[in-house]
C-alpha cells in the first residue's frame, strides 16, 4: 500500500516564494500599455543595446520610432545617446518625433533635453537642423525657474557652447525671450565652475555674446579649489 506523499515545511516556503516572484514579474510585464506592440518594444531594446541593423528592420516593418514605456526613456531619447547618431537620424527619417514629450524628468524630457543632458552636440545638431522646437520645456508646468527649456538646461548643466548656439539660433527667431535669457543669466552668476576650466571657456563666450546685445551679467561663479583641497572657499570672480 502507497504510503501518502509529505511535503517538508520548507517545501511549501519554497514554493510560496517561488509563486511571489512569478507574481511580482507578471505585475511588472502588464505595466507596459496593453497597445504597445512588441515590435516598439523591440525597437527599443535595439537602440539600447547598439543593434542598428535590427533597429531599421524594425523601423521598415513599421515599429513606431517615438515609442517609449511611461515614466522611462523612450526611443527618440536613447537615440541621443554619443555613438548613435545613425539610429537618431534612421528614426527621423521614419517619423521619429524631433519635437517629442514623454513624461520622465524635465532635463530628458524631450530630444533636444535628451542631447543636451548627454552631452551630444552633434544629436542636438541634428535634432535642430531638422526642426527641434527650441523653446519647448521639459516641464510645462513648473516656475521659469524650473522650466527646463533647452537654453536653460544647456546653462544649467555647464553645456554653454549648445547655449550659444540655441541663443543666436533664437535671436533669428525674433527677440530673445526674457525669461529664457534670464534664466542662462542666473545660471552663469550661480552655477560654480572652475576657473579655465572648458565649461568655463564655453562661458565667457556667452556672457561675451549677451553682453555685446546689451545685457547686464553680474561676476560668473567660479572656484579655485575643490571641496576637498586646503583653503577651500567658493567664491564669485569678475
Amino acid at each position: 500500500m502507497l504510503k501518502p506523499l509529505t511535503i517538508p515545511a520548507w517545501s511549501w516556503l519554497l514554493i510560496l516564494f517561488a509563486l511571489l516572484a512569478a507574481a511580482f514579474f507578471l505585475t511588472r510585464a502588464t505595466t507596459i500599455p496593453q497597445d504597445q506592440p512588441q515590435r516598439d518594444l523591440a525597437l527599443l531594446h535595439a537602440v539600447k543595446h547598439d543593434h542598428l541593423a535590427k533597429f531599421k528592420a524594425l523601423l521598415g516593418a513599421g515599429a513606431n520610432p517615438n515609442a517609449h514605456i511611461p515614466d522611462r526613456h523612450g526611443v527618440m531619447c536613447e537615440a541621443t545617446e554619443p555613438g548613435r547618431e545613425e539610429f537618431l537620424r534612421t528614426a527621423i527619417a521614419h517619423g521619429g518625433n524631433v519635437s517629442l514629450y514623454t513624461h520622465v524628468s524635465s532635463i530628458f524630457a524631450t530630444p533636444l533635453n535628451c542631447a543636451i543632458s548627454n552631452e551630444n552636440p552633434k544629436a542636438f545638431h541634428i535634432l535642430v537642423e531638422h526642426g527641434a522646437d527650441l523653446s519647448q520645456p521639459g516641464c510645462p508646468e513648473c516656475g521659469p525657474k524650473v522650466k527646463a527649456w533647452p537654453l536653460q538646461t544647456a546653462a544649467n548643466l555647464g553645456e554653454f557652447d549648445m547655449a550659444l548656439d540655441l541663443l543666436q539660433r533664437l535671436e533669428k527667431q525674433g527677440p530673445l525671450p526674457p525669461d529664457q535669457v534670464d534664466a542662462v543669466i542666473d545660471a552663469i552668476e550661480r552655477g560654480y565652475l572652475g576657473e579655465g576650466s572648458p565649461a568655463d571657456l564655453q562661458r565667457q563666450r556667452v556672457i561675451a555674446w549677451l553682453r555685446s546685445k546689451g545685457y547686464h551679467i553680474g561676476p560668473a561663479a567660479s572656484y579655485h579649489r575643490g571641496p576637498g583641497d586646503p583653503g577651500y572657499q567658493s567664491e564669485k570672480q569678475p
